[in-house]
């Protein structure tokens, strides 16, 4: 979980005062590290409720960001046009597979810390282990692997501006052929 100092107040959860030793730092994919205090909430979605570690900053000004630590041993899918996302109580550490694998639509993946990892390969270059936020709303490659995969990025390409934890960053937009999977 994730949110800000003005959240907190808001929520009855103790913000950060303006004294206060931060309890650590975080950098997200922007890559500037932040103060951030440890806090915990409870927090229900729907029928679920638990008690999770909340990351407060006083520079976050988005929404309360909350994600694997409250869905931790569940499944989970969403269907936007509905509107609704339906989780699944896990069963076991590993999935057992029951039906064929499906060359069209499976993708293997890695799962590390509770984060799923696939291969991708960008204008037929591989990048490696790439992360799958289902939460993002576009395709973020560093620098080196566009470099790395062949991607020119003329002075002229939309500039787009990203914010997340760590901070906002500048990018700039390009059209690449990406494959996941078969």
């Amino acid at each position: 979980g994730f949110m800000s100092a003005q959240d907190c107040a808001r929520l009855g959860i103790k913000p950060p005062r303006d004294n206060d030793k931060p309890d650590g730092y975080t950098a997200g994919w922007a890559g500037r590290a932040i103060p951030v205090y440890h806090r915990e909430a409870k927090v229900k979605i729907g029928n679920l409720t638990r008690v999770i570690p909340i990351s407060v900053s006083r520079y976050w000004n988005q929404k309360p960001l909350f994600g694997q630590e409250f869905l931790r041993d569940y499944m989970y899918s969403i269907d936007r046009n509905a509107r609704i996302m339906t989780l699944h109580k896990k069963t076991s550490k590993e999935a057992k597979v029951t039906r064929p694998v499906h060359s069209l639509y499976d993708v293997a993946c890695v799962v590390e810390n509770d984060r799923e990892y696939v291969r991708v390969n960008v204008n037929d270059s591989s990048v490696g282990k790439v992360l799958i936020d289902t939460g993002a709303s576009n395709t973020i490659i560093s620098q080196s692997d566009a470099t790395s995969c062949g991607i020119f990025v003329p002075p002229n390409a939309p500039a787009m501006r990203f914010v997340g934890v760590g901070g906002g960053i500048t990018m700039r937009q390009v059209d690449v052929n990406l494959e996941l999977g078969p």
